[in-house]
């Protein structure tokens, strides 16, 4: 066989058409999806209470979508819809019980499988989950794609509109997607199907030990109330100073069920001791989840300050500070 029949063979298993639907029909189902993401990881991570809990960045999302839509629905089709359906319509293939489109559906969840190795991995997801994400965001664009083929649909076919005819369908279907999926899950999370995050509750035991960031900041709380601290960044009491002190030595600390600042959550309330610039009470807000707690200030600007999380060390609660 030559390289001329092979490239016949994929043009004959995957039209224009085709990769047009496809595209568009992907390109309409992610607001929907992205919105599903926002929500749904909401409700199982902590925000630390920093600017709108990521609605902003949502809403300018959707406002530049018409930009970046079409081409992430082409890159979508062309890395996982389309190469699924020549798999699904070579002649191994063929040769399996069912009509076309039950095979291009299991194609997308073979493929989408594959995918999901290196998606998980950078967004540090599980792989199951992943995986169905991506068999699940396949499976219109797949549907769609097998219509277009049986119809063997034109330029003809659509009077007025020409090749942009679908591309309009498909934006008026994706905005009535997001707006029922925006009705759906808030109806979902006021009837508490869809619960909002809380954060664990700890006691003094469970908050006494080592918590560590991943940038070297070390804080020891002991069971007698004393509490060492090692390059541990901390507030000030000086606001014209925008400078964030790194302090260690020694100090006290304190489990409080609500902040002295106006927080709303509980923390602990750590006092250095008096040296150098390291002179007020900084307050960690215990976050994260009873079996990964963390502690979390936001130091600096309030809008626009630098968020510092601490986990708790794995090793022994007696672990040796640097």
């Amino acid at each position: 066989m030559t390289w001329g029949d092979t490239v016949r063979r994929i043009r004959s298993a995957w039209t224009y058409e085709e990769t047009r639907t496809a595209a568009a029909c992907s390109a309409a189902q992610w607001p929907a999806a992205w919105l599903a993401w926002w929500v749904l990881t909401r409700s199982v991570q902590d925000d630390y209470g920093i600017g709108y809990g990521g609605a902003f960045g949502l809403i300018c999302l959707l406002l530049f979508a018409p930009l970046y839509l079409p081409v992430l629905g082409l890159l979508h089709t062309l890395l996982h819809i389309a190469p699924a359906a020549v798999l699904a319509r070579t002649a191994p293939a063929r040769r399996l019980p069912g009509p076309a489109w039950a095979r291009h559906l299991a194609a997308v969840a073979l493929l989408g499988a594959v995918w999901a190795v290196p998606v998980a991995w950078a967004a540090g997801s599980g792989f199951w989950s992943t995986a169905l994400s991506c068999a699940l965001l396949g499976a219109a664009p797949a549907l769609a794609a097998g219509y277009a083929r049986r119809g063997r649909r034109t330029e003809s076919d659509l009077p007025g509109w020409g090749c942009w005819g679908v591309w309009f369908r498909a934006g008026a279907g994706g905005f009535l997607l997001f707006a029922g999926a925006f009705g759906g899950l808030a109806l979902a999370a006021r009837s508490g199907l869809v619960p909002e995050y809380e954060p664990p509750v700890l006691s003094a035991a469970q908050v006494t030990g080592v918590w560590r960031s991943g940038d070297g900041a070390v804080l020891r709380l002991d069971a007698d109330g004393g509490a060492e601290l090692v390059r541990l960044p901390m507030k000030v009491t000086d606001r014209t100073d925008r400078s964030i002190p790194v302090c260690a030595g020694a100090g006290t600390w304190s489990l409080r069920r609500d902040g002295p600042y106006g927080e709303e959550r509980a923390g602990v309330l750590v006092r250095p001791g008096a040296s150098g610039s390291c002179d007020q009470d900084t307050y960690w807000t215990i976050g994260g989840t009873e079996d990964a707690p963390e502690l979390f200030v936001l130091l600096g600007d309030p809008d626009a300050g630098d968020l510092l999380v601490l986990t708790r060390d794995q090793g022994s609660r007696a672990a040796r500070l640097p």
